[in-house]
């Protein structure tokens, strides 16, 4: 199961679209998880990307307060991912009998909290599970831009 994550910060950009493009079209994957797009999701816009071999939808995290914040695509031969949880910090999904958490988390200690709980969700479901994302936290100093 081949799957990118990629944190865009901005797919109102041509340049990002375009690298978002070049990207699928090298690395052919499975499944495509895009954070911080900073674009109103709809299913035209997700069309426009041309996206080589991928569904032109996604599943998305949109709530009645924000923008969606985590799309996930994946390769039009493949069924849908199946949503087994949804907030402004994650999409939990399964697919292909593995389950796979995308994870764009807030930029402090105390709203990471609540993440942290809905990952411990889990633990019950006795499957394989990848966790992948951008956990806004560093260990040491040098790890920052």
């Amino acid at each position: 199961m081949r799957t990118i994550f990629w944190n865009v910060r901005g797919l109102a950009k041509l340049k990002a679209r375009c690298k978002l493009r070049e990207l699928v079209k090298a690395h052919s994957p499975d499944y495509l998880f895009v954070v911080e797009p900073l674009v109103a999701y709809s299913n035209s816009f997700c069309a426009s990307l041309r996206l080589q071999g991928m569904y032109p939808e996604a599943i998305h995290n949109t709530d009645s307060n924000c923008n969606a914040n985590i799309w996930i695509f994946w390769y039009r031969d493949l069924s849908r991912p199946s949503i087994i949880a949804s907030s402004t910090q994650q999409i939990f999904v399964e697919m292909e009998r593995v389950l796979i958490t995308g994870v764009h988390a807030k930029c402090t200690a105390i709203g990471r909290r609540k993440l942290w709980n809905e990952l411990g969700l889990v633990n019950s479901m006795n499957k394989p599970w990848l966790v992948l994302g951008d956990f806004n936290t560093v260990l040491r100093c040098e790890e920052k831009k």
